[in-house]
């Protein structure tokens, strides 16, 4: 007997192309169908988030609404063409009129406070998001991202006081130790993301948590 050839006269063995044609028609019909529900509502908060994913600076647009149970949704992505408040002023224009066509009202925009971005939703730039001629434009909410204040006054702290320098790079090499005994800790400590300066709590907490275990494993590690 042969399996295979037994299974292709059962089953019948979908083309690569139909396949795919498949799968983009469904993803098509499920992003409809999430930009449908959000255009229901009143308003919605657009978060920009900046990153490099795809090997090149890029704006995510991502719909939130808090107030209903809908998930956070990356509706758009728009290539910078550089990082200065002109580009993205152009990238936020093309990223806003994807979701103004889409019948989504936006009441509020989050951004990572960075100065360019910033200065994009600035009223006295005459470049700016403000006075590019769309009304609507003018009154929404500019929020900068909290987390980012804080991560990034924590990195500045971190990287220019010598007592704070000197406390931070022991965790980090703490952490870096812990994650080469994860046997014996029975726990995997979070590692230091150079991006996500806040993520060092979580490896004080880990480390403060089991520093029982850890001190007898770690040497030098401080256990008050």
């Amino acid at each position: 007997a042969n399996p295979l050839g037994k299974a292709k006269s059962v089953f019948r063995q979908l083309h690569k192309d139909k396949l795919r044609s498949i799968m983009v028609s469904t993803a098509y019909k499920k992003h409809r169908n999430i930009i449908s529900k959000y255009s229901e509502y009143t308003y919605t908060c657009v978060a920009l988030d900046e990153g490099s994913t795809s090997g090149y600076q890029v704006l995510h647009f991502v719909l939130e609404n808090p107030l209903s149970n809908l998930v956070s949704y990356t509706c758009q992505t728009i290539r910078l063409e550089g990082l200065k408040a002109p580009d993205y002023v152009n990238a936020i224009k093309k990223g806003f009129y994807f979701i103004k066509v889409s019948k989504i009202n936006i009441g509020s925009v989050v951004c990572d406070g960075g100065t360019a971005q910033k200065k994009a939703f600035n009223y006295k730039f005459k470049g700016s998001i403000r006075n590019c001629g769309i009304s609507e434009y003018k009154d929404i909410l500019f929020v900068p991202c909290l987390c980012h204040r804080i991560s990034n006054a924590y990195k500045t702290q971190a990287e220019t006081n010598p007592v704070l320098n000197k406390t931070v790079e022991k965790l980090h090499s703490f952490s870096s130790l812990c994650r080469l005994n994860v046997q014996q800790i029975k726990a995997q400590c979070p590692a230091h993301i150079d991006t996500r300066w806040i993520y060092d709590y979580n490896i004080a907490s880990f480390l403060l948590k089991r520093k029982d275990t850890i001190s007898q494993i770690v040497k030098d590690f401080p256990t008050e």
